[in-house]
């Protein structure tokens, strides 16, 4: 109510607790990594898939491209694409480890920027999990985005150049 009072808000979600289990997926995780925490940014990513298209007929109109990003990162400089997104694009460095990934096998897990269509798709990971650990995947959550945009979107997603770091 206070949110509603204060904002005037046209539209709000609250969330409830996620209502998953990271246990099964913990064995299948690198050492070191927060299995919970990949599997909580992934419910949330699903999340904005599904509200999306809700606010979309809220407010009268449609994305042409969707931009997923966290909320403390800190470009150094704008962000240059080509005009016509045609596939999903990720910064080829990522912002806290300053050195590229092998593409190969990982890809930024913090940025990415695409068609409204490719982007929604992306959004919905998490619902695959059962599938990266039949495919025998180590999760981390580099691994994960770059299995499921290559293997199970079967996207060519694309790198481009993004100067930027994590405000933590």
């Amino acid at each position: 109510q206070i949110i509603s009072r204060m904002l005037r808000p046209k539209f709000a979600a609250f969330l409830d607790k996620p209502a998953f289990s990271a246990e099964a997926y913990i064995p299948h995780t690198k050492p070191g990594t927060n299995c919970w925490g990949m599997m909580c940014q992934h419910y949330s990513w699903n999340l904005a898939a599904q509200q999306i298209p809700i606010c979309e007929e809220l407010y009268g109109y449609h994305y042409d491209a969707i931009m997923r990003l966290r909320l403390d990162a800190n470009f150094h400089h704008e962000i240059s694409l080509p005009t016509s997104l045609d596939t999903i694009y990720v910064p080829a460095v990522e912002g806290h480890m300053k050195k590229p990934f092998n593409p190969a096998q990982m890809c930024n897990d913090q940025i990415a920027i695409g068609p409204r269509t490719l982007m929604l798709q992306f959004l919905r990971l998490l619902q695959h999990y059962p599938n990266f650990i039949r495919d025998k995947l180590l999760l981390t959550p580099e691994s994960v985005v770059h299995h499921y945009l290559r293997h199970i979107m079967r996207c060519d997603f694309r790198t481009f150049p993004l100067a930027y770091n994590l405000q933590r």
